[in-house]
């Protein structure tokens, strides 16, 4: 809704608000600055453009000059502007808190529009009259899209699990005689076992392995993805690790070379 714009800072960013609303006049329907003083002459453009203004501070914010805040907003009452200051009891800067647990903002903000009549107080505010339409977009399509952005990977973690689990378990069950022979008359047939298969570094369940660098260092890596000749690893804390083929031992470059290049 073009008409019912609303913008929101705290502390510099309060200051940024009445900023906004100086550089571009009569773009927003309210300001909500918080902790920080009044900008010089806001009220000039407040006034001129309709726009309601609602200043928020802590009494014992020593950053705060109240009577600069009283000045502006009775300069908008003695030109029926709409604008109010509310200080609550307490100490520090952080008064953005007590803002928003304890004050209607969100009703006062959806109750005005850039030229807002008859005028209303910002408490016992009676909420605009909005259709279902409007109601869907402005609240159930967000929580929608949150319920997707958490459900989703707990969904793909659970398939994984799943994965996981069917998986066949290899056994290293020794062979009958029979069975030794035909694996001697098929081996010409039978692809060559990887390198990665026999190093004594295997692989865990989880696709980690120890790799060792050409310095003899050792870090316990998964590999991750791969682009040209330099491959990507994910550590056991989760940071990404990335290193081109020769950052490894021979032996590693070997079995680096049959994953991702498919040479024997």
């Amino acid at each position: 809704d073009n008409n019912a714009i609303s913008i929101f800072g705290i502390s510099s960013g309060g200051y940024g608000v009445m900023t906004m609303a100086i550089k571009f006049p009569g773009r927003f329907a309210t300001l909500f600055p918080i902790a920080c003083n009044p900008h010089r002459n806001l009220h000039k453009y407040t006034i001129d453009h309709n726009t309601a203004l609602w200043m928020l501070n802590n009494a014992g914010d020593k950053d705060i000059v109240f009577s600069r805040i009283e000045e502006e907003v009775e300069q908008i009452h003695g030109k029926n502007g709409t604008a109010y200051m509310t200080k609550f009891d307490n100490k520090g800067h952080e008064s953005w808190r007590n803002a928003l647990l304890e004050t209607p903002l969100i009703d006062w903000m959806l109750w005005y529009e850039r030229n807002p009549s008859p005028y209303k107080p910002p408490y016992n505010i009676i909420p605009p009259n909005r259709t279902e339409k409007e109601f869907f977009k402005l609240f159930i399509l967000p929580l929608y899209a949150n319920c997707i952005l958490i459900l989703l990977p707990i969904t793909m973690l659970i398939i994984a699990k799943i994965t996981k689990r069917t998986k066949p378990k290899i056994t290293n069950k020794p062979l009958t005689e029979p069975e030794q022979k035909t694996q001697n008359e098929n081996k010409t047939t039978e692809p060559k076992k990887k390198k990665s298969e026999t190093t004594s570094r295997q692989w865990s369940n989880d696709g980690f392995r120890i790799w060792i660098d050409k310095n003899g260092n050792e870090s316990e890596m998964r590999l991750a993805t791969y682009s040209g000749e330099k491959a990507k690893f994910v550590l056991r804390n989760g940071k990404v690790f990335a290193a081109k083929l020769d950052h490894f031992c021979q032996e590693d470059q070997e079995i680096l070379q049959e994953i991702l290049f498919g040479n024997d």
